[in-house]
Order: C-alpha cells, then structure tokens, then sequence
C-alpha cells in the first residue's frame, strides 16, 4: 500500500480494519431486512389476489417495495464502503486514521509515534473476548491533543505493543 507523504526510512508495520464478524453481522443483518422484505411482499401479494379493492393500489405497492428494496441495495453498498476504506495505519514513523464517511466524504488524520501519550485496550462482552478484536484509544500528548480510536481490529492488544514497541525505539533515538 502506498502512503502520501511516506518517508524513505519509512515502514508501514500494521495494516488494521475492523474485524470480519463486524462485517459478517452487517450481512446477517441486511439478511434479516431481505427476507423480511420478501415475506412482506408474498404476505401483500396473497391479500391483493384475495381483495379486489387492494388491486387498484398494486403498482403503489410495488413501487413501495421496489423503494424498499433499493433503499436496503445502497445502505449494503455504504456498509461494504465504510468497512473496506476505513483503515489504520501503523508505520515507524507515524499512525494513520483513514476514516471514509460516506461515499464522497474521506478523512485522514496522521500523527507522529512520539506524540503518543497514552494506549489503551477495551474488548467489551463474550464474542469480542472469543474472537479476540477489541478497541485500541491512542491518546497523544500537545495543546490540540487528539485521540485516535481504531475500532472493532483483530488483536488489539498486538496493536497496542506494536505502538508502545514503536514508542520505546522513538525515545531512545533521542
């Protein structure tokens, strides 16, 4: 992956992006919502085909639906999106959030490995714990201090120690 600005010393350590059953339990979920859909639109169907006066309202209806089910076709789109272009980026030198927001809207933020104040770890509930993905909060020192949370990642207390690892080799450069 090639990074703006990347320094020549420079080594990218971590790649992380959140964790694959984020992703599979965005899918169970817009699962859920397609054959709730489709249940909804055979339950709609059979009382039109029983009431003649529903009838005369049917390319409503399925307008209704069709709204529906493209509404449910771009929020998949946006959830794939935001899963795939979010990323943090770990190198010698710095941290990088890439953060994509919507479609056309991409923020990127970047702070050096020796601003890093404080790392913190949190894996909340049964699955995260099992799984192993957690939160990592990266706080850095300086008047605009800033936090940095990288959601959701496989390992966290690995990206932790990468940091702190990275933070060691930066002080004692000095």
């Amino acid at each position: 992956m090639f990074l703006l600005n990347q320094q020549t010393n420079e080594k990218i350590i971590l790649i992380a992006r959140r964790h694959w059953i984020v992703i599979l339990s965005g899918i169970i979920t817009f699962v859920i919502f397609i054959f709730g859909g489709v249940i909804g639109l055979t339950f709609v169907r059979n009382l039109m085909s029983s009431h003649l006066e529903l009838a005369r309202y049917s390319n409503l209806i399925w307008l209704g639906f069709l709204f529906f089910f493209h509404l449910l076709l771009i929020l998949i789109f946006k959830f794939l999106i935001d899963y795939y272009l979010d990323a943090w980026i770990i190198t010698t030198e710095r941290i990088i959030d890439i953060d994509q927001k919507g479609f056309f809207h991409r923020e990127v933020s970047e702070f050096r490995i020796s601003k890093v104040q404080d790392v913190t770890v949190e894996v909340n509930g049964i699955l995260a714990t099992f799984l192993d993905y957690g939160d990592v909060k990266v706080e850095t020192a300086g008047e605009s201090s800033t936090n940095f949370i990288f959601y959701q990642i496989p390992n966290p207390n690995k990206a932790k120690e990468i940091i702190l690892q990275q933070l060691k080799k930066e002080s004692a450069s000095l």
